[in-house]
């Protein structure tokens, strides 16, 4: 921590998530001292998997520094984000960084361009993973005739039997 957040501030937890995404991994609570400004060795380790996208700029993962949220100095349920950081994990898939990597995590409130905390990031990877196997990279995922079934033909055809279109009447006396 660089920068004092909140006079009542006793606790923290790095969170991470990818941007778009709902899950959010969590550290335990990290005790801040009395006076605010803390500097603490932590090995956390956090693995996500998702789906990395080439084209879009979705690929974000983003790394929080939270506290619980309080009403009435009391504790609920909940977190409120105080800095964030964000790392391109396109980058990161294309240029591996070796050796620790510091990430300015930026406060939303006051001036962004001050970051009110730091993490030193030390090993940070991004490695595809293949679900189905070798059968996976062979199949075709767009949508074409040859992967339409039997029944789905025959619902389609049987549908417009009935019609009274000239060039759909045309089509079917000359299969027939």
């Amino acid at each position: 921590m660089l920068k004092e957040l909140d006079k009542d501030l006793t606790s923290v937890v790095i969170a991470v998530k990818l941007q778009g995404s709902k899950r959010i991994l969590r550290s335990n609570e990290i005790l801040l001292s009395s006076a605010g400004l803390t500097e603490t060795d932590l090995q956390l380790t956090f693995s996500l998997q998702y789906p990395h996208f080439l084209k879009r700029d979705a690929n974000k993962l983003q790394i929080m520094l939270q506290r619980r949220k309080r009403y009435k100095n009391r504790t609920i349920l909940g977190y409120k984000t105080l800095a964030l950081g964000l790392i391109n994990m396109a980058e990161v898939m294309q240029h591996p960084s070796e050796g620790a990597q510091v990430l300015g995590l930026h406060s939303q409130l006051k001036d962004a361009s001050v970051p009110v905390a730091e993490v030193r990031v030390y090993s940070l990877s991004s490695q595809p993973i293949d679900h189905e196997g070798p059968k996976a990279k062979m199949s075709d995922r767009s949508p074409d005739i040859d992967n339409y079934s039997e029944e789905e033909e025959e619902s389609y055809s049987s549908e417009q039997e009935g019609s009274d279109d000239p060039i759909h009447g045309q089509v079917c006396s000359g299969e027939a």
